[in-house]
């Protein structure tokens, strides 16, 4: 009998997460249209997603990945109003740890493992979180707390639960690979739309003589904020496959999208989320020379822009700068 080709046993494989990811984005335009409004329909429908993180993690967090661009956009619930990545980055969150829970001790103690091996990843993030509590705690009686309170959630305590998850779903190569083809999609995607808006002069935010980048959101930080994710997510691909000509187009489509932002905050980002992959990755060589290229361009940003960077949030309305730096 003859065996089925590479590329088909691929696609094969490949169609579980992506039924998944598919009926996740299913749910999540149930949740544009305003159905989950109603108590009892936002149960059936974070039920669902639930029931999808358990049943394919890695599909699961393919469809949080795909719903990156829509931190901005809130949607009613019977509690409030949360975006479409929140609520997937909740739901993950608790299918996963469902999962866990269930599989026994064993499978506690391999997830905790997982995170205790980051432990120069997950105290950084801790010293984080105490410094935005701070920035918080010392607002002014006059600050927009409500405005506050957000940022730090989606910018801090959201991306780092989503990380934390992430680890544990990505031990499973075919989830891994899942992730990476969504995050390398979506984020190419909205980096030429990015380019194409500021070349083809169809919008932005103009700044003196420059047009910055939105793309779909309202702000270039936004899309900058954005477009780092994908690129990080896409980066491990790229140097575990450098000959491959699509992931080069796919980077670089990023990579232009957030220099057409011209944020400064982008910028130190991206160095800062290299050198977390390229420790990941055990790549200290490469590791060491961006921290020594990294210093010399945070040394000459310091020198130009100290009163910005560390703006702990005088105008009430962005308390954790300097924390997300």
């Amino acid at each position: 009998m003859r065996r089925p080709g590479k590329k088909y046993v691929i696609v094969r494989r490949a169609m579980r997460p992506g039924l998944a990811t598919l009926a996740a984005c299913s749910v999540a335009a149930l949740i544009g249209g305003g159905y989950a409004e109603r108590p009892e329909s936002a149960v059936i429908v974070l039920g669902s997603l639930v029931l999808i993180a358990i049943l394919s993690p890695g599909g699961a967090l393919g469809g949080v990945i795909l719903a990156l661009p829509t931190a901005y956009t809130l949607h009613p619930f019977p509690v409030g109003s949360f975006s479409l990545l929140e609520v997937g980055i909740m739901c993950l969150a608790v299918g996963v740890g469902a999962t866990v829970l269930r599989s026994g001790w064993r499978s506690i103690q391999a997830a905790w493992r997982v995170w205790s091996d980051q432990l120069s990843i997950t105290l950084p993030a801790a010293a984080i979180i105490a410094a935005a509590g701070v920035a918080f705690a010392t607002l002014p009686r006059d600050a927009e707390r409500d405005v506050a309170l957000r940022e730090i959630r989606v910018t801090l305590m959201e991306p780092l639960i989503l990380f934390g998850v992430a680890l544990l779903v990505m031990r499973d190569p075919l989830s891994r690979r899942w992730a990476w083809v969504c995050a390398v999609t979506i984020g190419a995607v909205i980096g030429a739309g990015a380019s194409v808006q500021v070349l083809g002069g169809f919008g932005g935010v103009e700044s003196g003589v420059l047009t910055r980048a939105t793309g779909i959101y309202s702000h270039p930080n936004n899309l900058a904020l954005f477009l780092e994710r994908t690129f990080l997510l896409s980066l491990p691909m790229l140097l575990v496959r450098p000959r491959d000509p699509l992931l080069w187009l796919a980077a670089g489509l990023q990579l232009a999208g957030i220099a057409l932002t011209f944020s400064r905050g982008a910028v130190l980002a991206v160095c800062v989320g290299v050198g977390v992959v390229l420790l990941l990755l055990g790549m200290r060589v490469w590791l060491k020379a961006g921290v020594a290229v990294a210093l010399g361009a945070g040394a000459v940003f310091f020198a130009i822009s100290r009163e910005r960077l560390l703006d702990m949030g005088g105008s009430g309305s962005e308390p954790t700068r300097f924390a997300i730096w």
